[in-house]
């Protein structure tokens, strides 16, 4: 019996570090950032407490996408690709309550300029509700023998790295959801009718 859950444990850690999917800590966003580029999947909750009651709890997954383009006008033959574009899983698991300034809440940025999400009312349509999001469309980062471009989705290429700040999966995990990211679901629905989001 003592074999089989040393097993079972093993098993676990191998799950849990292995190049396929990372599980990162509550509010682990450096964890993320470590591994946002190089596994095919992470696992955060985004968790908010008021002292140690726990008032939000929001998992998101982030899937590397298969995209890849084939339209780029410079030589490809001696280049290595990486690819950004991600899809993120939102889902809200609890939520009792969202702070005015809050710092982990899935609803950081947004309940500042739509306060009226911290209804009563509006949390509880808000709970159990899900999104999926394209992070980062169509967006590569190619080494070639002596630089590196990152470019888009309609062959337009920069020289250089693809700038952190405008990384859209940092931007969910540290802003929050946002009416400028590409997402559906039936949380964005609710979003929507709550609040006049524009793109």
């Amino acid at each position: 019996m003592r074999h089989h859950a040393v097993i079972v444990f093993i098993f676990t850690l191998s799950c849990l570090f292995s190049n396929d999917l990372i599980i990162c800590k509550n509010n682990d966003i450096s964890c993320a950032d470590i591994h946002k580029d190089n596994t095919k999947t992470i696992e955060i909750n985004k968790v908010e407490k008021v002292g140690k009651k726990l008032i939000e709890e929001t998992n998101i997954k982030f899937i590397k996408s298969d995209f890849y383009p084939n339209n780029y006008d410079f030589d490809m033959s001696n280049t290595k690709s990486k690819n950004l574009e991600t899809i993120a899983i939102i889902t809200v698991n609890k939520l009792i309550d969202i702070q005015t300034n809050p710092k982990h809440s899935i609803f950081k940025k947004l309940v500042r300029s739509c306060p009226n999400l911290a209804n009563n009312i509006n949390i509880k349509r808000l709970q159990h509700k899900d999104a999926q999001c394209t992070l980062n469309r169509g967006i590569m980062i190619h080494y070639a023998p002596e630089d590196i471009y990152w470019c888009r989705d309609n062959g337009e290429c920069v020289l250089g790295l693809f700038p952190k700040e405008e990384d859209e999966r940092i931007k969910l995990l540290d802003d929050g959801i946002d009416a400028r990211l590409d997402c559906k679901g039936t949380l964005i629905d609710e979003m929507q009718s709550i609040c006049d989001l524009k793109k």
